[in-house]
């Protein structure tokens, strides 16, 4: 056989691949990188939601140990004194009143020491959903707050460069003479105050009496406060002292009855993590324990604790 003999039958025995396998091929490729491409948008977006998820636990557990801490101390005077009686007036009220709440915002965020009043609530009442049909969360989310009394003194508030009481928002504190007294001079000083919580703009904020407000904790959409209310509280009666029922703030008749405080923040992600293309919505559950669900790509998450007020003394 010849060369070209042999070359010529390599050629006749070699064939290519038809139109319908090439398609074929193209087809299995093709669904091939759609699965790898929904794969990997499926992580890009968990993975925005679990970064979103852990800043939002981050702020919200800083947010209510914040309100927490303030809490411990709600009612607080220093024991000084055997006689209560003796007492000097704002210390008085900060017995009579330790904590005081509102289920709208504080008319003056400044007020003095234990007199924060409430602003009249303007809203209507909205019709409750039924369980089995969850609700969209309204834009405008009405938030309650809150004021804590009690006597500041260095180990319960924060102290400035100078040795200065400061409140919740870092300002010095003043007696009722308008003085700045000075710890670093006396190790023994101690102010009357109250501090007010509340959220302003998606942010929880406090005010010390006498100050402006300061944000503390973005990305806050709700406070949602009860009290538990005890009946008849003695103090030589610890079976008196437990709550037997939580309210909100416009069913407490008597202030120095409240002897414990559940505290809920609804967060809210700092940006959305769903595309406004991406057909799923978001469901949670509020503070009321009501499920929900959100389309605007924003998750949203409760988180709740309760504080036993553990500073009171027979009113």
């Amino acid at each position: 056989m010849t060369q070209g003999a042999f070359r010529a039958r390599q050629v006749r025995g070699q064939r290519g691949f038809s139109i319908l396998e090439l398609m074929v091929s193209m087809a299995l490729g093709l669904l091939v990188l759609a699965a790898v491409f929904v794969s990997s948008a499926g992580m890009v977006v968990a993975g925005r939601q679990q970064r979103a998820a852990s800043v939002m636990t981050d702020d919200a557990l800083l947010a209510l140990s914040l309100i927490r801490r303030d809490l411990l101390m709600a009612g607080y005077v220093h024991p000084v004194l055997i006689n209560a009686s003796q007492f000097s007036a704002l210390n008085s009220v900060v017995l009579s009143r330790p904590v005081f709440g509102c289920s709208t915002l504080f008319d003056d965020n400044s007020a003095d020491v234990a007199a924060g009043t409430c602003k009249p609530s303007s809203s209507t009442p909205s019709t409750p959903s039924t369980p089995s049909t969850p609700s969209t969360p309204s834009t405008a989310t009405a938030s309650d707050a809150i004021e804590i009394n009690f006597e500041a003194s260095q180990g319960s508030v924060d102290l400035s460069t100078d040795k200065k009481l400061t409140g919740c928002q870092g300002f010095e504190l003043k007696d009722d003479q308008g003085n700045v007294p000075s710890a670093a001079a006396d190790v023994n000083t101690r102010l009357p105050t109250s501090h007010r919580y509340y959220v302003k703009d998606l942010t929880l904020s406090c005010a010390t009496a006498g100050g402006t407000g300061q944000a503390l904790v973005p990305n806050v959409e709700t406070l949602q406060i009860t009290y538990g209310v005890s009946s008849g509280w003695l103090i030589d009666q610890p079976d008196k002292r437990r709550p037997v029922r939580y309210v909100d703030a416009i069913h407490v008749t008597n202030w120095v009855d409240v002897v414990a405080v559940h505290l809920c923040v609804l967060m809210r992600s700092g940006e959305p993590v769903l595309d406004k293309g991406e057909t799923a919505t978001h469901g949670y559950t509020d503070c009321d324990g009501t499920a929900q669900t959100a389309s605007d790509g924003y998750l949203r998450r409760a988180y709740a604790t309760t504080v036993a007020l553990r500073n009171r003394v027979a009113p």
